[in-house]
């Protein structure tokens, strides 16, 4: 996966919660590691959160299937091998390993009750 700047000639964001960028990566905006986090580490909390009435590519599934939507939180990747948790007890994003400078952050995105059944 390589890194770029968007398409426009905006340079990345930096976020206020320190060691991370907005990069456009693959396409999409992404969090993107400047420092190294380690394992258990907060990267940031959800100051901003919201329920949703439905599930969305910028909503994450709490702990009861409710769909929730932060700014920071929005811009996770998704992957099946995910660096991030999102803590809804804390409500934080926490590191589940060390994380390195110039990774995406990313956090496993569970299917909601009607893509479980479905065929892949």
């Amino acid at each position: 996966m390589e890194l770029e700047f968007a398409q426009s000639s905006v340079p990345p964001h930096l976020c206020a919660t320190g060691g991370l960028i907005v990069r456009c990566v693959d396409g999409r905006e992404a969090l993107v590691a400047i420092r190294p986090f380690r394992a258990g580490e907060v990267l940031f909390t959800f100051d901003h959160a919201t329920w949703r009435a439905g599930r969305d590519a910028f909503t994450v599934d709490d702990p009861r299937g409710r769909p929730v939507h932060d700014p920071l939180l929005s811009r996770v990747a998704h992957a099946l091998e995910a660096n991030c948790r999102a803590d809804f007890d804390r409500m934080a994003l926490i590191a589940r390993r060390r994380i390195d400078p110039g990774e995406t952050l990313t956090i496993v995105r569970r299917p909601s009750a009607s893509q479980a059944g479905a065929p892949t």
